[in-house]
């Protein structure tokens, strides 16, 4: 089901594809969906990328006293495994105030690709008159996000 947000991010990519019409580009995208990134964050990480922010002090303290020592389970059928600590994990919050935002809110700065964003859905878009140019580019560049 498409939001209002899912719209104006289409509006924004053919908004790009036009800009590339002219000078016939062809544009290549790929459309991400970083569902399972709630599951890879490493709260290290993530806590430095607040500091970086300038969120510190009571609030740093904050975010890492609700961040530690949290446990998970996977239930299998009728037996429920022991709890475990989870160093990875970050609770689902509503998409404004999602941690995964604050984990990647700089990945428009990591490639030349263009990289349009909201909560889990990213598309990344690369154009070019030269289309095996445009494969390569793309190749390199989903390599390097991914790292």
């Amino acid at each position: 089901m498409n939001t209002s947000m899912d719209f104006t991010l289409d509006i924004q990519l053919l908004n790009q594809i036009a800009h590339d019409k002219p000078n016939k580009h062809v544009t290549m995208s790929v459309l991400l969906d970083l569902h399972k990134a709630f599951d890879t964050i490493s709260h290290e990480i993530l806590i430095k990328r607040m500091e970086n922010m300038g969120i510190r002090g009571v609030a740093q303290l904050w975010f890492k006293s609700y961040l530690s020592d949290r446990k998970q389970f996977i239930e299998l059928s009728t037996t429920n495994p022991p709890l475990k600590h989870s160093v990875r994990s970050t609770p689902r919050l509503n998409p404004w105030t999602n941690f995964t935002l604050i984990y990647i809110n700089d990945i428009k700065h990591s490639s030349i690709l263009s990289i349009l964003c909201f909560a889990d859905d990213t598309t990344v878009s690369y154009s070019s008159q030269n289309i095996p140019d445009l494969y390569n580019v793309m190749l390199v560049e989903l390599e390097r996000l991914n790292q």
